[in-house]
């Protein structure tokens, strides 16, 4: 709570979702409205079985036009895409679902000091005007490595998820 620290966040569920249908989808399986997902924002979501429980949570980003990244949970991330195409196989619809879990590393960035410590790594704007609380930006750590980043509170302190192609994770983890 003074400081900063980092959590691997890697087993998070890391997908993509485009085609003309991509929000249909999204909408079918969210209890949120995805059509307000904007770019450059984050919008946290659920989703809940028949039953109304919640089965599984993320965020879902908007990076173009019928175009979507999303993140799910660590315990779901291996059914995710059989959920959707379950709840969506009778319509017809056109969209692609890619499964980036393994192709992505994740890490948690939270504390007090979080971003004095990704300016270090950075020369992107991370002013709470220039990158605000739920927002998105993608950038590069180290003038090198292509980061996607969400500022995000699920610890209750200033937050960044940092996600990369896995290849590059140990480099940004040390």
């Amino acid at each position: 709570r003074n400081n900063a620290g980092v959590l691997d966040a890697t087993t998070l569920g890391k997908f993509r979702i485009f085609g003309p249908d991509a929000l249909k989808a999204l909408q079918r399986v969210y209890v949120g409205d995805m059509a307000k997902a904007q770019e450059g924002k984050i919008k946290y979501s659920a989703m809940c079985n028949e039953d109304g429980y919640v089965i599984n949570d993320g965020v879902v980003i908007k990076q173009a036009q019928n175009d979507y990244y999303f993140t799910t949970s660590t315990g779901r991330a291996d059914v995710t895409i059989e959920w959707i195409r379950y709840h969506t196989r009778y319509e017809g619809w056109d969209f692609h679902l890619v499964n980036l879990t393994d192709a992505f590393g994740a890490i948690n960035l939270a504390g007090p000091n979080a971003r004095n410590v990704l300016r270090k790594l950075t020369d992107a704007e991370l002013s709470n005007e220039a990158f605000p609380f739920a927002a998105y930006r993608e950038f590069e750590i180290s003038n090198t490595i292509p980061v996607r980043v969400m500022r995000l509170g699920f610890v209750g302190e200033l937050s960044y998820e940092i996600h990369m192609p896995a290849s590059f994770m140990q480099t940004v983890w040390d």
